[in-house]
Order: structure tokens, then C-alpha cells, then sequence
């Protein structure tokens, strides 16, 4: 009778403790496949980062370059512009220059 007695209750330890065990293997490999996966989401998020900063980097220094040549033609364009009002400067002040000198030469009659 105490041999009946005790082996269900010998294997009912046993059995809750492979129920345990299982339950821990269980949670361990959920927790270790979490981990994986958010290693991958941090390390994909990571690289998704660094690639718009290499964009964003990439974008600016072409503005940058732009801009840089937006000045130049502008600089160009402008010393054409003066070169071009200067020079008429020049020729009216040449002109005004020889008509004084003309007037102050005695008229030869």
C-alpha cells in the first residue's frame, strides 16, 4: 500500500519538474530569439541611419556645389557688367575730355 502510495507521488515531482524545466527552456529560447530579433531590428535601424546620413551628407555638399557655382556665374556676370559700364564710363569721359580740349585750341580763320 505505501509503495502505491508513494510512486504517483514520486512521479508527480518528476512530472512537474520536467514541466518546469520545460516551461524555462521555453521561456529562455523566447527570450534569446527576442534578443536576436531586436539585435536585428537595431542593427537594420542602425544602417538604415547611416545610410540617410550618408544621403543627407551626400545632398548638402551638392548644394554646397551648387551654390558655389550660383556665386560664380554671379561674380562673372557682374564684372561683365561693370567691365561693360566702365568701359562707357571711360569713352564718355574720353569724349567730354576731347571736346574741352577742342574748344580751348584757338580757331585757326
Amino acid at each position: 500500500m505505501s509503495q502505491g502510495f508513494l510512486e504517483p507521488a514520486m512521479r508527480g515531482p518528476e512530472a512537474a519538474e520536467r514541466q518546469i524545466d520545460a516551461f524555462i527552456a521555453r521561456q529562455h529560447d523566447k527570450r534569446v530569439k527576442e534578443e536576436r530579433g531586436l539585435s536585428v531590428s537595431q542593427d537594420a535601424a542602425t544602417a538604415r541611419e547611416e545610410l540617410w546620413k550618408a544621403s543627407v551628407s551626400r545632398y548638402q555638399e551638392e548644394r554646397r556645389l551648387q551654390a558655389r557655382l550660383e556665386w560664380h556665374r554671379y561674380h562673372n556676370d557682374q564684372a561683365e557688367r561693370h567691365r561693360h559700364t566702365l568701359e562707357e564710363l571711360i569713352a564718355h569721359h574720353e569724349e567730354q575730355a576731347r571736346k574741352l580740349l577742342e574748344e580751348s585750341e584757338p580757331k585757326g580763320d
